[in-house]
C-alpha cells in the first residue's frame, strides 16, 4: 500500500469518524458506521442478529448488506429492521448463536436456509463475532465473503475487537437520547410546576387608599420554595376583595428547592386559604399550619413564614413569625423602628408548638419591607452575603418613593451586590407604603 493510498483511507477513516461523533441518533450512526467501514475493508457482506426482548434460542436480522457484484435475483440490502424485523429461530445463525462462541467457517457451502433461504449461496467465508451488553452476548455480527482467504484470523480479531467497540458506543448513544428524552420530559413536568405554583401567587395586590404595596419574587430553580400574599380582612375576620381597615400579608420560605419545595409551598397556600377560623390572630393561623404540615408526611422539609396584620384605626401591626425574618420598618422620619423576632421555630417540625404574637406600631408615612432569606443570604463573587444590613442600607438608598420605585431600587442593590454571582436560593421582596 502506497503512502497516497494510506492517506487516502485514514482521511476517509477521519471523516467517518468525525460524522459519528456527531450524530445523536444511534441507528443513523451504526448505518454510517457499516456503510463507511465497508469501502475501506474489502467488499464483504455482513449480517448483524439481535437477541433483545426475544425467546431463548430466537433472534432477529437486523441487518443484510451484500456484497457488491452478489446480484442473484430476489437478493436485497437490510438496512436496518428495527423492532418490526420477525422473530425468528435456527438455521446456520442460530447454530452459531446456540455455540456462544466466535468461530470462522471457510469452504461454506449453503444453498438453502431455513431463516435466509438462498441468501447464503454466493458465500463461501463466514466468520462469527457476538457482541456484549453489560456483559450478555446480546447482538452478533456475521461478516461473509465469495472468497475462501478474504480475511485472515487476526482480521477476524480485529473485526470483532469493531464490532464491540461500535456497540459499545452505539449503546452510549441510546442511553444519552433515553436520558435526553427523560430529562426533556422532566423539565416539561417541572415547568408545569412552576406556572402552577405562580398561578397561587396573588395576580393583583389588593389596594385601598391608606396603603400601597409592590412585589418581586424570583425562583433559584424553574419551581420555588417561596410564597407571599397580601389581602383584606373584613371585620370579621374573612379574606375580602373590599378594602377595609385591615390588611394581612403572608410570607413563607419552605426549605430545599425545586419541586418538592413547589408542593409544600402549595400546601401552605391551601392551608391558609381555608383557614377555617378568623383571620385576626396571626398566632393562631400559623398554628394551624404548622399541625397540619406537623402531621403530614413532607419527607423533614419545614416552612419558614410570617403572617401580619396591618390595622389603619390602630396603626399598628401584630404579626407572628415561625423561624423567618421580621420585617425592616422605616418611619416617616426615615429612622429604622424595631421589630422584635418572635424566636418560634419553622412550620412543620414540632405539631404542639404555639406562635407568640407580638405588635408594633406603624404610621402613616413609615415603609415596611418583608423577605426571604434568599435575599439576605444573596453572595457575591467573593462570597460575601448582601446581609440585612446590605438591605437596611438599600432601603435607605431608595426611601422615601413609591412602593414599586422602593422595590426597584432594593432590586438594583441586590443585583449590583451579586454582579456574575449566581443566587443560590429562591428570593422574595415586598414592600408597603402606610399612606
Amino acid at each position: 500500500m502506497n503512502s497516497a493510498t494510506s492517506s487516502d483511507r485514514l482521511r476517509s477513516i477521519m471523516g467517518l469518524l468525525r460524522e459519528l461523533s456527531q450524530d445523536p441518533d444511534p441507528i443513523r450512526s451504526i448505518n454510517r458506521y457499516y456503510l463507511g467501514m465497508r469501502p475501506l475493508f474489502g467488499d464483504q457482506a455482513l449480517i448483524s442478529v439481535s437477541l433483545r426482548g426475544v425467546p431463548q434460542g430466537h433472534y432477529r436480522v437486523m441487518r443484510f448488506l451484500h456484497q457488491p457484484g452478489v446480484g442473484q435475483e430476489g437478493f436485497y440490502d437490510l438496512l436496518f429492521g428495527g423492532r418490526e424485523a420477525p422473530v425468528v429461530s435456527g438455521g446456520v445463525l442460530g447454530d452459531f448463536i446456540d455455540s456462544g462462541e466466535p468461530a470462522i467457517c471457510r469452504g461454506l457451502t449453503i444453498a438453502w436456509d431455513p431463516v435466509l433461504k438462498d441468501h447464503l449461496s454466493p458465500y463461501r467465508l463466514l466468520a462469527a463475532a457476538p457482541v456484549f451488553d453489560n456483559g450478555e452476548a446480546l447482538n452478533w455480527v456475521f461478516f461473509l465473503h465469495t472468497d475462501v482467504e478474504a480475511f485472515s484470523d487476526m482480521d477476524m480479531e480485529i473485526r470483532m475487537l469493531q464490532a464491540n467497540l461500535m456497540g459499545g458506543i452505539n449503546s452510549a448513544k441510546q442511553a444519552a437520547a433515553e436520558l435526553r428524552q427523560a430529562t426533556a420530559w422532566i423539565h416539561r413536568e417541572v415547568d408545569e410546576i412552576a406556572q402552577l405554583q405562580k398561578g397561587l401567587l396573588p395576580e393583583q395586590l389588593p389596594r385601598a387608599p391608606w396603603y400601597e404595596l409592590a412585589a418581586c419574587y424570583a425562583t433559584f430553580e424553574r419551581a420555588g420554595g417561596d410564597y407571599y400574599d397580601a389581602f383584606n380582612i373584613s371585620p370579621d375576620g374573612a379574606r375580602t376583595t373590599e378594602a377595609g381597615t385591615r390588611l394581612g400579608i403572608f410570607l413563607a420560605d419552605a426549605s430545599g428547592h425545586g419541586p418538592s419545595a413547589a408542593v409544600v409551598v402549595a400546601m401552605v397556600c391551601t392551608l391558609l386559604r381555608t383557614f377555617p377560623g378568623m383571620l385576626l390572630r396571626p398566632g393562631a393561623v400559623l398554628d394551624h399550619i404548622n399541625h397540619c404540615l406537623s402531621t403530614t408526611q413532607i419527607n423533614h422539609s419545614f416552612v419558614t413564614a410570617f403572617f401580619g396584620i396591618l390595622d389603619r384605626e390602630t396603626h399598628s401591626l401584630t404579626y407572628a413569625c415561625a423561624g423567618h425574618p421580621v420585617p425592616l420598618i422605616v418611619n416617616r422620619l426615615g429612622e429604622f423602628e424595631t421589630a422584635k423576632a418572635a424566636g418560634d421555630i419553622p412550620l412543620g417540625v414540632r405539631n404542639d408548638h404555639r406562635h407568640t404574637e407580638r405588635r408594633v406600631h406603624v404610621l402613616p408615612g413609615s415603609t415596611l419591607v418583608l423577605y426571604t432569606d434568599g435575599v439576605t443570604e444573596a453572595r457575591n463573587v467573593t462570597g460575601e452575603f448582601f446581609g440585612e444590613e446590605g438591605l437596611r442600607q438599600a432601603l435607605v438608598a431608595s426611601w422615601p418613593a413609591a412602593a414599586e420605585q422602593v422595590l426597584r431600587g432594593l432590586t438594583l442593590r441586590l443585583q449590583s451586590h451579586q454582579g456574575a454571582s449566581q443566587p443560590q436560593d429562591d428570593q422574595t421582596l415586598l414592600v408597603m407604603n402606610m399612606l
